[in-house]
């Protein structure tokens, strides 16, 4: 092997060698991130749950009540 083939071999070996070594950096800065969104969303699910509920419920009074509605309408308007 030549001098300088062994310098490029020995250059070209540092990239992979460099990344392993902050992967860690990496994972733990993932894995904050993660952990804020985690919490960020538990405390926002009950405000979006009581949101869905809330216009769910309006729904259904309303299909419920249309029937009701509906008839008294007519029985007012033909008397």
């Amino acid at each position: 092997m030549t001098p300088s083939l062994s310098r490029l071999q020995t250059i070209s070996n540092i990239r992979p060698i460099r990344s392993m070594s902050i992967q860690s950096v990496f994972a733990n800065t993932f894995e904050d991130s993660a952990r804020t969104a985690m919490a960020g969303g538990v405390k926002a699910a009950p405000f979006t749950a009581a949101g869905f509920a809330s216009v769910n419920t309006l729904t259904y009074l309303t299909e419920g009540a249309s029937p009701f509605l509906l008839a008294r309408a007519r029985y007012e308007s033909a008397h």
